[in-house]
């Protein structure tokens, strides 16, 4: 993955989970507790660290 993308694929990863955040924040009305769950968070605190 590195070697094609000059990334590893957690950081891979991490940006499509922050991209599909951002994607459902801004177009959905769902409550964060429910994009939360959608991407497999264990728990709002979790996700917000790793959102901000």
């Amino acid at each position: 993955m590195k070697e094609v993308t000059g990334k590893s694929a957690k950081k891979v990863i991490q940006e499509r989970i922050l991209t599909e955040a951002k994607r459902l924040l801004r177009y959905t009305d769902l409550p964060v507790a429910e994009i939360v769950e959608k991407l497999s968070y264990d728990n709002d605190s979790y996700f917000i660290r790793f959102f901000v």
